[in-house]
């Protein structure tokens, strides 16, 4: 018995030593509210492989759950003795461990209205990984039946580059904003949202230049060919 019970003693030694060297405590984690105490967006979150997780209006309203993470809506309550307000509706999703590769983010816009969302890292070693070691934070605008996309690059190992996120953007969206900006009465009046569809018009037009490269320029630098359309815009 002796012996049976240091053989299984040692067994248990020498497995936890293994699991513990490849434990990955990798970590993602998203939340994203507009400024209503009812919810404006829905987000869903489809990873390296292709699998989503989420919530969806289309076809039909139901959950997305391909892979491994908690998505959760929540709906602060006030305080009615305080008369404090309820606060903003919002929508979380937390995930580990994290499968390198690049993640994507997809808002849904219920209604118009903005969007604000930050997102943390953490690496396989449970170590906080995010640019100047600060959560990563964005606003902006949504239309209603819009979808906005963000992508970022995760690497879970340790003393991997902080991710970079990307925002998925065409000409469209950028009217879009314009325009949920202005009907949200955060942006000037008629004739300055006029104008600046009109230059993002022009924009579009001056960067099928780039895209479409004809005769003699084939050989072209694309960066210097959208000079024009990239000064509009900025």
């Amino acid at each position: 018995m002796k012996t049976v019970f240091c053989f299984i003693f040692v067994f248990n030694l020498f497995t936890a030593s293994v699991f513990a060297g490849t434990r990955d405590d990798s970590y993602l984690g998203i939340r994203a509210y507009s400024n209503s105490e009812v919810l404006q967006i829905h987000m869903i979150v489809t990873d390296p492989l292709g699998r989503k997780n989420g919530y969806t209006l289309l076809p039909f309203p139901h959950d997305i759950y391909e892979f491994q993470g908690g998505y959760a809506e929540e709906f602060p309550m006030g305080d009615e003795v305080a008369l404090e307000p309820a606060g903003y509706a919002s929508i979380s999703f937390n995930h580990g461990p994290v499968t390198k590769g690049t993640y994507t983010i997809t808002f849904c816009g219920i209604s118009d209205t903005p969007v604000f969302y930050e997102m943390e890292t953490h690496d396989s070693d449970n170590v906080f990984n995010m640019p100047d070691g600060k959560l990563y934070t964005f606003d902006g605008y949504i239309s209603s039946g819009s979808v906005v996309e963000y992508k970022t690059y995760l690497d879970p190992t340790p003393g991997a580059p902080a991710p970079t996120i990307i925002k998925e953007v065409t000409f469209q969206l950028l009217r879009d904003d314009v325009n949920v900006a202005y009907k949200l009465n955060q942006i000037g009046d008629d004739k300055f949202v006029d104008s600046l569809t009109r230059m993002i018009n022009l924009a579009e037009k001056l960067s099928i230049k780039c895209d479409k490269p004809k005769g003699h320029d084939k050989g072209h630098n694309k960066k210097e060919t959208c000079k024009p359309a990239i000064a509009i815009l900025n």
